[in-house]
């Protein structure tokens, strides 16, 4: 099984808008 943190820290990472460009392509943002 994959590790459940890792997808965690993804989604937090798309979800934390650090640069504008990220926060354009994270379409939960």
């Amino acid at each position: 099984q994959a590790p459940k943190h890792k997808e965690e820290d993804l989604l937090s990472h798309l979800n934390t808008p650090t640069h504008g460009v990220d926060a354009s392509k994270s379409p939960k943002n």
